[in-house]
């Protein structure tokens, strides 16, 4: 999975899956195709419509990243069900299939975060805590092996090597800042 959908997923990492005969998921924030990312200064810009469009046409999943990468665990009902909402309609009209699959933004959610998803029309959701899928885990609190330029082969050897019982608990009802009464309209 590729969280925010950075360019370089188009330009470096199509062809690698590709050759490893695979597909993947890319989050997407709806609202920034194109565009250097508010939420991340620096960082390359997001992939464009046309690059967008080659992922789809290659087999990947699409999922959703929100309409503005906001933490969602401060939004107010309001402005939560227009990120997540509104961020499924606005890639089903660009892709053509409404996703299924969210990445919450930082990783934060709560209670009503996943409900707010579930009512949207998600069907399950990532998250930022480390951990495996196992049997029996909500599938609105999935846990992934988190990679990054920083960390190399040896370290996922390391993490895919690990038994699930070594892992800390990933079923955390509220992942975020405390916050909650800055929560946004």
């Amino acid at each position: 999975t590729f969280d925010d959908a950075l360019a370089g997923v188009r330009s470096r990492a199509l062809e690698v899956v590709a050759e490893a005969g695979a597909t993947a998921t890319v989050f997407v924030v709806s609202d920034h195709l194109g565009t250097s990312p508010p939420w991340w200064p620096g960082a390359p810009r997001t992939l464009d419509a046309g690059e967008l469009d080659a992922l789809v046409r290659a087999g990947w999943t699409i999922g959703s990243h929100t309409r503005h990468h906001r933490n969602l665990v401060a939004c107010g009902e309001g402005a939560l069900a227009d990120e997540l909402a509104g961020s499924r309609r606005l890639l089903a009209d660009r892709c053509g299939t409404a996703p299924e699959l969210l990445a919450y933004p930082h990783g934060y959610h709560d209670a009503a975060v996943r409900k707010a998803a579930t009512e949207a029309g998600y069907t399950a959701a990532v998250t930022f805590l480390n951990g495996r899928v196992t049997p029996g885990i909500d599938p609105m609190r999935i846990p992934r092996l988190t990679m990054g330029a920083h960390l190399g082969a040896p370290r996922l050897a390391l993490q895919l090597a690990r038994i699930a019982s070594s892992w800390p608990d990933h079923q955390l009802d509220r992942v975020g800042p405390d916050d909650r009464a800055e929560r946004s309209p």
